[in-house]
């Protein structure tokens, strides 16, 4: 009988993508099969202010800069390959970003896949006909954790204040759609904001 212990191939940092996959994944198959009684949470709240978009590799687009982003309307969708929600949901966002494009709205991809995995993303990217920039790697990694994206598919809207305007745990109460046109037609720059009365 052999002993011997299987050898572990890559770097720390690879296990620790894999291991990182490995947590959301198990808290994802909680979300869908658990409890009926179970609500989800959309991750970051609304107003708080979105994190810069990091990721180690980006496919079918550039990576976004902070400067480029400021005073502008945007959505960030947390997914995965495995994630069998994040490929229902995948045509209803390759429509709204059809119909929001032309008014200046840009969505972003984000998943914790590692690099090794870039020929799985790019093939299914390709097969849910999605064009929009996407980015993975460690980096995605440490984004996902500030977007307190636990559960996929998720999606924030970030309006031109550079906040969240709507995220998914909203989706019952407003739909994606209707949250874009509010954001469009009342976020606004922070230096346009009012000044603040003084009441005089």
């Amino acid at each position: 009988m052999n002993d011997s212990k299987p050898h572990i191939q890559g770097s720390a940092r690879e296990f620790t993508l894999i291991l990182i996959s490995a947590v959301v994944l198990s808290f994802a198959f909680f979300q869908w099969f658990g409890s009926g009684g179970a609500t989800y949470d959309g991750g970051l709240e609304v107003g708080k202010k979105a994190p810069e978009l990091k990721a180690d590799i980006w496919v079918k687009g550039d990576a976004p800069t902070k400067e480029e982003l400021e005073g502008e309307v945007y959505v960030v969708v947390a997914w995965a390959t495995w994630c069998l929600p994040c490929y229902q949901t995948a045509p209803e966002l390759v429509e709204l970003e059809e119909k929001f494009s032309s008014e200046g709205v840009r969505f972003f991809g984000i998943t914790a896949a590692g690099p090794q995995q870039e020929a799985d993303i790019l093939e299914w990217l390709d097969d849910r006909k999605i064009t929009w920039p996407n980015g993975f790697g460690a980096s995605a990694v440490d984004t996902l954790i500030a977007f307190n994206g636990e559960a996929i598919p998720a999606m924030w809207i970030i309006g031109r204040d550079g906040k969240v305007w709507w995220n998914r745990g909203m989706s019952e109460q407003e739909s994606m759609a209707d949250a874009l046109q509010r954001t469009l037609a009342e976020s606004k720059p922070v230096s346009d904001a009012e000044p603040s009365e003084s009441g005089v």
